[in-house]
């Protein structure tokens, strides 16, 4: 489906962000915890903050089409795809060492148990949810082609544990009347 404007950019963007969010709406009926409160598009890579749902976008690439392989490196929107990443990071705060006047004490094994089950029930339902929507052609309904990215944990670190799940899909771009 053609794109109509500038703004198809970040459509797709708060697509992936309120479907991201939808999924992990689907724990709070397991008894685990929800989408965040804190949801936004960002304009470059987040900084980790707990807890918080975003999207963005590490860049825009071109990949020929059937025609654009065959024609060679001819210039021309029509022989090229926009090939879109769009990523959506979750981050969760995790258990982190208690540093007292004794030493260090690492975080008990309940409270690391705890913790790894929301992550990995937050995994979880996001890939799944995500692939049932793409599946039913409810996400991304502008794109033209959604290839899912592997979804990763992020590292915990500093408090932070969560995930990282990138999207690319074939965006249509605009036409404009040039003078």
């Amino acid at each position: 489906m053609a794109g109509t404007d500038a703004t198809d950019f970040y459509e797709a963007a708060n697509e992936l962000l309120t479907a991201g969010a939808q999924a992990l709406d689907t724990l709070v009926a397991l008894g685990l915890d929800g989408a965040p409160a804190r949801q936004y598009v960002s304009a470059g890579e987040p900084a980790a903050d707990c807890v918080q749902l975003t999207v963005h976008t590490p860049g825009v690439d071109q990949a020929p089409t059937e025609a654009g392989l065959q024609m060679g490196r001819q210039a021309g929107r029509h022989i090229m795809l926009n090939h879109v990443t769009l990523v959506l990071t979750l981050f969760r705060c995790v258990p982190v060492p208690d540093e007292g006047i004794h030493g260090i004490t690492p975080p008990s094994e309940a409270e690391e148990a705890a913790a790894s089950q929301q992550l990995y029930a937050d995994g979880w339902a996001l890939w799944n949810h995500l692939f049932n929507m793409v599946g039913a052609d409810l996400l991304f309904r502008k794109c033209s082609g959604v290839f899912p990215g592997p979804l990763r944990a992020l590292p915990q670190e500093g408090g932070f544990g969560g995930w990282f799940f990138p999207f690319t899909v074939v965006l249509d771009g605009y036409e404009e009347t040039l003078p």
